[in-house]
């Protein structure tokens, strides 16, 4: 038996994983995000280095791929994503010209506010991480780590015994 598959069905990766790590009010934006282009998303173990990676397809290769640590909350996970789905946009975008590109250039900057403005917009978080989000798109940073109010906004999520304490969290005099 001769089994052929037509041209314009395409093969979805899965993508439950990636869900268990969102909030749930920013599930089916995401999803509807990462339909847009063929992308595999990969959920890893820490890495001290990074938060998330986005790698364009390979030579004769549609999918892109994107990886997010496994370590994060969920809404330190879904800006990490949408930061990586930034940089998916804008490979894609200019795929079809020659023009280069900064990886956290002007084309970047314009599509991470084109992907966290409905998070915002849609209050997909929490209001005190909507202040942040939306202070973060008026100079945005190569790594959320970068952008302190961002980063503390984060952070008042993590749970766990590696929670850090910043000095902005100190007693006067302590």
């Amino acid at each position: 038996m001769n089994v052929q598959l037509e041209s314009s069905v395409r093969l979805l990766p899965d993508y439950e994983t990636v869900r268990k790590h969102l909030p749930h009010r920013a599930w089916k934006y995401v999803l509807d995000l990462l339909q847009e282009h063929p992308v595999l998303v990969r959920v890893v173990p820490h890495r001290a280095t990074k938060l998330g990676d986005y790698r364009p397809p390979r030579l004769g290769e549609c999918w892109h791929r994107i990886t997010v640590n496994e370590d994060l909350n969920m809404y330190a996970f879904l800006v990490t994503l949408l930061h990586e789905l930034a940089h998916l946009r804008v490979t894609a975008i200019l795929a079809t010209g020659t023009k280069k590109h900064k990886p956290h250039g002007v084309e970047w900057k314009k599509e991470f506010a084109a992907v966290v403005g409905p998070v915002i917009e849609e209050s997909m978080v929490p209001c005190d991480l909507c202040v942040a989000l939306a202070a973060t798109l008026q100079r945005p940073r190569a790594a959320t780590c970068s952008d302190r109010l961002l980063t503390l906004a984060l952070s008042q999520y993590d749970h766990g015994v590696d929670q850090c304490l910043y000095v902005e969290q100190l007693e006067v005099g302590a």
